[in-house]
């Protein structure tokens, strides 16, 4: 559907746990500019190839595409949609450099998952399936090296429009909005969703303080002046300040439950996780909670509040300061 003037939302089916994302196309003048790319599946590309052609065009059309970041739901189509068009790729540089590291031909992103988790005290017959989970999202992308590195600030001319981007590190180390300020529109990507918060975990692909970055980039985001947010899943939405004070309260209310989890006694991350939030480790949204707990302990132990023991073979944590 087209939901603003020149911008046509198009859903497409995932295979996993989420049922669908949102791609944006925008009409430029020579074509269009697709804002994130779906997975290479077979009903994902004949969506957007269907709706493509209900608008009277065809994927050579594309004439450049924009990756929010590159989670497999974002980014997995990028390299069959770039094989039947003249379209350039554009992504911020740490996500260039994550999407080569999951899903390229050397890439190791399941092995540096496993280390990561081990590290962190994670089970190790639970962290070899964790590996195994992550290695199964190569079978959904088709991987393409990017033709142009997105930076903070920088103005994009769309037709007529500007679009300028927003650097929002969380979710992902490199994820990037787009904000229109004379429309007043936000395609937000996963930075602000419309029910569902979304997840923010320690990886070896978001930065060591992932929390403490997303908190930051919610204030910058809730500076901006917006009518319309355009959500990487979901329907489109208004009023971004309020959702910004709800997910800001949401996860003001987990770190706490983190630090009554941790107590006054030095605990792992993977004790403190099923203390405070009770996930199945061994199931998806087990491992979810498990690195959403990791951010939690890491902004903690940023602020001072708690002490992170590094000096042996797991990362441990201490509670019990002011």
């Amino acid at each position: 559907m087209e939901v603003s003037a020149g911008i046509h939302r198009v859903s497409v089916p995932l295979p996993f746990w989420s049922r669908d994302v949102n791609l944006y196309l925008i009409e430029d003048d020579d074509g269009y500019v697709l804002v994130d790319c779906g997975v290479n599946t077979e009903a994902a590309v004949l969506t957007l190839e269907s709706y493509l052609q209900d608008i009277g065009c065809t994927f050579s059309d594309v004439a450049r595409i924009v990756i929010t970041h590159c989670h497999h739901d974002h980014y997995g189509m990028v390299g069959k949609i770039k094989e039947r068009s003249p379209a350039r790729v554009g992504m911020h540089s740490l996500e260039a450099e994550r999407a080569e590291c999951l899903y390229g031909r050397t890439g190791t992103g399941g092995w540096e998952i496993f280390k990561l988790l081990l590290r962190y005290g994670f089970p190790r017959v639970l962290a070899a399936e964790a590996q195994k989970a992550a290695e199964v999202w190569r079978n959904v992308v088709w991987y393409t090296e990017i033709d142009e590195q997105l930076l903070d600030g920088q103005e994009m001319a769309v037709g007529s429009r500007q679009y300028r981007v927003i650097w929002t590190p969380g979710h992902s180390a490199g994820h990037v909005c787009l904000h229109d300020s004379d429309r007043r529109i936000l395609i937000a990507g996963d930075h602000l969703l419309t029910t569902r918060i979304p997840h923010v975990g320690v990886t070896p692909y978001t930065g060591g303080n992932p929390l403490g970055d997303y908190m930051e980039s919610l204030r910058r985001v809730a500076l901006l002046e917006v009518d319309l947010v355009l959500p990487g899943h979901g329907e489109p939405f208004s009023d971004h300040r309020e959702r910004i004070d709800e997910m800001t309260a949401h996860y003001s209310v987990r770190t706490e439950k983190v630090v009554e989890a941790l107590g006054n006694g030095q605990r792992s991350a993977h004790d403190v996780a099923r203390r405070a939030f009770g996930a199945d480790p061994s199931s998806f949204e087990g491992r979810l909670g498990f690195t959403e707990t990791l951010a939690h302990l890491e902004l903690l132990a940023s602020q001072g509040r708690i002490e992170k023991d590094t000096e042996g073979p797991m990362i441990l944590f201490r509670g019990g300061r002011a």
